[in-house]
């Protein structure tokens, strides 16, 4: 069966991909001075980026311009061909260096690394325990309340550690929330933006964004200025809660020059519906989030973010879980973090 219609497909000529993918610049993209790189299998992705940006009208006039090839009316029109948009290239690089190629195993699921886990595979497909794991490493939002209750309640026994954690009762590993924040002010500073708005929550149960408000205004407090929350509602998703906050700055009459959100997703809320409102991000308004999360480098404009160290990150909690195993002490528990600098806040 068809995935899509007839009517909504259409064949791109292979002749008149390669003459964009080269006029567009993507055949560097994979690093090969400028000729395809087929032994990189995400040259398929750069070659989708260009199909992406071809109409019906494209492909007519590039019929047309074939046809008259012996006078360089196909060379002409391609020469012509401007880029989609400013950035194009740029984004299409983005957007492959993301890119993971994976391959279908060509073994089973025995061996001896498979039967060393704590869970193996019947005949069936179905699970089977054979073990009970030495210990487990829990990834998830404060938000779910339920969740921190059951693990809570474990057997203090019980070896575990946690990215997350709404309280500091619970075996944590956590990026360094306050040194982050400070960066954001101090780099808001350094680029001309003095009312700098904190989108958040001081009583969050989500533990690290009130660490992150209190990095804030202890920055804000060193620079000589007044600390300044725009509250966000409870229970909404976290872009959502953005949104609304920015919806209530811009109508309370506070000014504002730039927005620190504590979260990524409430950044890109506020850009969202700053934006809409005809405000220019980064000239008049500077925006910075925190977390680093994929999504910020493909908004309009990339938004500038904290990021932790993803790879501290991993390598923390594994050393916290098999100090409790061990029954020694972990090496450390703060994540050191970086800025990432995009086009959300002024060069």
């Amino acid at each position: 069966r068809l995935v899509c219609p007839g009517s909504a497909t259409r064949v791109i000529p292979g002749q008149m991909t390669a003459m964009l993918r080269a006029k567009f610049g993507l055949n560097d993209v994979l690093g090969l001075n400028g000729e395809k790189n087929r032994n990189d299998h995400r040259h398929h992705a750069v070659d989708a980026c260009v199909i992406g940006v071809t109409d019906q009208g494209l492909l007519q006039r590039f019929a047309q311009a074939n046809a008259q090839a012996r006078e360089g009316g196909l060379t002409r029109l391609v020469e012509s061909m401007p880029l989609p948009w400013d950035t194009y290239r740029d984004h299409v690089e983005r957007a492959v260096r993301h890119i993971w190629v994976s391959h279908k195993p060509d073994h089973g699921f025995e061996g001896a690394m498979m039967e060393e886990t704590s869970y193996g595979i019947r005949k069936d497909g179905s699970i089977k325990q054979r073990r009970k794991a030495d210990g487990m490493i829990v990834i998830g939002t404060s938000e779910n309340t339920p969740a921190w209750d059951y693990f809570g309640e474990l057997d203090p026994a019980t070896n575990w550690v946690c990215w997350g954690a709404p309280n500091d009762s619970f075996p944590w590993v956590r990026s360094d929330n306050e040194a982050g924040a400070a960066l954001a002010v101090r780099h808001m500073l350094v680029r001309g933006y003095e009312k700098i708005v904190c989108i958040g929550s001081a009583t969050s149960p989500q533990r690290q964004f009130q660490e992150r408000y209190e990095g804030y205004a202890e920055a804000m407090r060193s620079a000589g200025l007044e600390p300044v929350l725009q509250q966000v509602e409870s229970g909404l998703a976290r872009e959502e809660q953005g949104r609304r906050a920015a919806i209530a700055l811009a109508g309370s009459g506070t000014p504002f020059d730039a927005i620190f959100a504590v979260c990524d997703d409430m950044a890109l809320g506020a850009l969202k519906e700053l934006t809409a409102r005809g405000l220019s991000i980064p000239d008049q308004i500077g925006i910075i989030g925190f977390d680093g999360i994929r999504a910020g480098a493909w908004s309009t404009p990339p938004l500038t973010s904290i990021e932790p160290d993803f790879q501290m990150a991993g390598t923390l909690l594994v050393e916290q879980l098999l100090a409790k195993i061990n029954g020694t002490e972990g090496s450390g528990r703060r994540v050191p973090v970086r800025l990432v600098i995009r086009g959300s806040t002024r060069p």
